[in-house]
């Protein structure tokens, strides 16, 4: 039973480094919510497949690199699912991290310096 169980969470392990889910394992910390609402209700329109949209936000003498990536077919981004990932990355990864919902792939990543 303990073989099985383990041999399940290697498996989720993997599948979580190789969709590239999850928070980041190094890098700059900082605190990138309070910009959250910014990005996410400034989306945009239509995106197409595969289309990335990027914005970076001075806060507290680091920048905040936000990101969000199509992976479906041509549609307006959901930004309920854009707020539940960032949400999700700033309070549970404090060097920022990528979450999909519905094929939107969120990156949230402080770094250091200035826009």
């Amino acid at each position: 039973m303990f073989s099985r169980i383990a041999a399940v969470l290697s498996l989720l392990a993997v599948a979580a480094v190789v969709n590239g889910e999850g928070c980041f394992s190094g890098g700059q910390s900082g605190d990138c919510s309070s910009i959250i609402g910014s990005f996410c209700n400034n989306l945009g329109g239509n995106m197409v497949s595969g289309e990335t949209r990027t914005q970076c936000f001075n806060v507290n003498g680091f920048k905040c690199d936000m990101r969000i990536i199509n992976e479906g077919g041509s549609r307006v981004p959901d930004v309920n699912a854009c707020f539940e990932a960032m949400d999700d990355e700033a309070s549970g990864c404090s060097t920022g991290g990528i979450k999909t919902i519905n094929d939107f792939q969120f990156t949230l990543d402080p770094n250091t310096g200035s826009c």
